[in-house]
């Protein structure tokens, strides 16, 4: 099939972009894969940059030509979208159905029923939106921080909604049960998404966790990644001989610096960011991985990544978290108030079982999340959708 992957590149990269480009590889050994992409750097640096930005979120006109002009060129099967806001406009849907071109939508966050995508606010999960009332993200500024950002998303979104731009999608792809159930919730009928997990080849030696290593945290250091929560769990369990090592960077970085500081929150060693290439040795030293998000994780790529290295994952038991682990087989699932994270904390730094639960996961990362598997599936849903 000829397929036309279409990608909205962010102002920073992160965890969506690495699985538009793992996708498209995926898909190359069997299809003709063609991605556009437009980001919104670019914008930015248009003539009237920003200005222009409420605009082009509702009609970017080169966009819209350039799409036009390839599918017309090219004469792709489908589009499958991964992400089109804000700066390629939500006219890229419409125009797909003016075309009479079907699409295929991978869910990577809850775009369409939150302004800020995360159905995150103020420090805890929040579900007070729906496409049939934003109002709360505008009191509440979701988008940027910004009343004006979230105006225009909130316009874009009702535009999405309310201007027929949905109808050109032929199928939903989430990456976990759990989204799924919260783009039902949204309204898209249940029956036009199909889950569908990442994958991630397990192609490592075997490699045994140390008994006393260490807890290893490998993510941005944002809000909603529950660096705050482990901090203070960690101080809680009064652990005074591992080590936490936490190698990340973000916009939290000073905040949980000084919250060590403060807090006389010892055996903490933040390593700052360090490339992928470099990951192996921190594993290698590492007894388990730890996952303390407080918001509803699409997909945990973090417990694939663990399992890979043959370590179990500690993780909170919301999101896409307990889609993926079988608790206290493969990794712990944890509450998200520091006691109960705590108490999970403790009983995983005892656990003599660290070796087991790491083959545990390698086997099942191998069995059920290896690329053959998850090229079937995807095959499976293409060819369910109508043409």
């Amino acid at each position: 099939m000829k397929i036309l992957q279409i990608f909205n590149q962010y102002l920073e990269y992160g965890g969506e972009e690495g699985s538009v480009s793992r996708i498209a590889q995926q898909l190359r050994s069997e299809h003709t894969i063609r991605t556009y992409t437009y980001s919104t750097q670019e914008l930015l640096n248009s003539p009237l940059g920003k200005l222009s930005m409420p605009y082009k979120m509702q009609y970017n006109a080169r966009v819209i030509r350039d799409l036009r002009g390839l599918q017309e060129d090219e004469q792709f099967d489908f589009w499958q979208i991964h992400n089109v806001f804000p700066a390629m406009s939500v006219a890229v849907y419409e125009l797909a159905a003016e075309l009479g071109v079907p699409v295929i939508q991978f869910l990577h966050n809850y775009r369409f029923g939150c302004a800020d995508a995360t159905y995150f606010r103020g420090g805890e999960r929040c579900f007070d939106c729906s496409p049939s009332n934003f109002f709360p993200a505008i009191q509440h500024r979701c988008w940027r921080s910004s009343f004006p950002a979230t105006i225009s998303m909130v316009a874009t979104l009702k535009r999405f909604w309310l201007r027929g731009g949905k109808e050109s999608i032929k199928a939903f792809i989430a990456i976990s049960e759990s989204q799924k159930q919260r783009h039902v919730k949204m309204g898209i009928a249940a029956e036009h998404i199909h889950v569908l997990h990442h994958s991630l080849d397990a192609g490592l030696e075997y490699n045994k966790p140390p008994q006393n290593g260490d807890v290893l945290f490998i993510g941005r250091l944002t809000e909603e990644k529950g660096l705050e929560l482990l901090l203070r769990a960690w101080k809680e369990v009064a652990e005074t001989k591992r080590i936490l090592r936490i190698i990340g960077s973000g916009p939290l970085e000073e905040d949980l610096h000084e919250l060590c500081r403060a807090e006389q929150i010892g055996n903490v060693k933040f390593m700052g960011f360090v490339d992928k290439s470099q990951h192996d040795a921190f594993y290698k030293k590492s007894a388990f991985v730890v996952a303390p998000s407080v918001w509803e994780e699409p997909f945990g790529m973090v417990v694939l990544e663990a399992w890979k290295h043959y370590r179990p994952v500690l993780t909170t038991n919301i999101g896409s978290f307990p889609d993926l682990i079988d608790n206290k087989k493969n990794g712990w699932l944890a509450p998200t108030d520091r006691c109960g994270f705590a108490a999970v904390l403790e009983k995983a730094l005892s656990s003599p079982a660290y070796n087991e639960m790491g083959v545990n996961g390698h086997f099942k990362l191998e069995q059920q999340f290896n690329t053959k598997v998850w090229l079937n599936k995807w095959k499976s849903i293409v060819e369910s959708v109508p043409h």
